[in-house]
């Protein structure tokens, strides 16, 4: 059974970013939500799905590799109305060039690294990852992070933001670019050797954000 790869998750990502744009904002009632399976071609249950499309009533996928079953818990299945695929896999299974160079600038091997994906099984506005880096300093974590972390507009940049008494890094898009989409931003932070990922809309964002490690 496939597992959400690195290579997958951003098309989903980008995707997602696309559909954001068609509808000048959030995801408005009736539109057809995007399914990880259908658009992207991947295997996220064993059951006949003859539409594409992931059943409502499944809280929690365990399609996916799962390697650190505790800190997939670390990401509530409330974060999404419909429930959430969640799973887990070291950064040697994740193959990221970006993470793999910064884990070798860091002196720490792919395979001690752990990182936990989480999406929506019916909807796209909320995308949570979770990246487990045992034996670095946060300042090192939050340096290297910021590139590793892809903005996904063009002339963003990071800037400090405080969000529910936690500080944050966040990349909104620039209100002169060319593809400015108010909908979509991404915010990371680190705490307790992780660096925590989220991308969506802001609101969803914020509102997840006190929620997470």
């Amino acid at each position: 059974m496939a597992s959400t790869s690195r290579a997958a998750h951003e098309r989903y990502l980008d995707a997602f970013h696309q559909r954001w744009a068609a509808l000048d904002g959030p995801f408005r009632p009736g539109f057809p939500p995007l399914s990880p399976k259908r658009d992207l071609g991947l295997d996220l249950d064993s059951s006949p799905d003859p539409d594409g499309l992931v059943p409502r009533t499944s809280e929690r996928l365990h399609s996916g590799p799962h390697v650190a079953p505790q800190l997939e818990a670390l990401i509530p299945t409330s974060l999404w109305q419909d429930g959430a695929e969640i799973d887990s896999q070291t950064a040697s299974q994740w193959a990221s060039g970006l993470l793999d160079r910064a884990l070798q600038r860091l002196s720490v091997r792919p395979r001690d690294v752990v990182v936990v994906c989480g999406m929506g099984l019916r909807e796209a506005g909320l995308i949570v990852n979770v990246y487990r880096v045992p034996g670095v300093d946060e300042v090192a974590l939050d340096r290297e992070f910021r590139i590793v972390i892809t903005r996904p507009h063009r002339g963003s940049t990071w800037q400090r933001r405080m969000v529910g008494g936690r500080e944050v890094w966040w990349s909104a898009p620039p209100a002169n670019s060319p593809d400015h989409d108010p909908g979509f931003h991404v915010a990371f932070w680190v705490a307790d050797a992780c660096v925590v990922h989220v991308a969506g809309d802001e609101d969803r964002i914020e509102a997840a954000i006190p929620m997470l490690p």
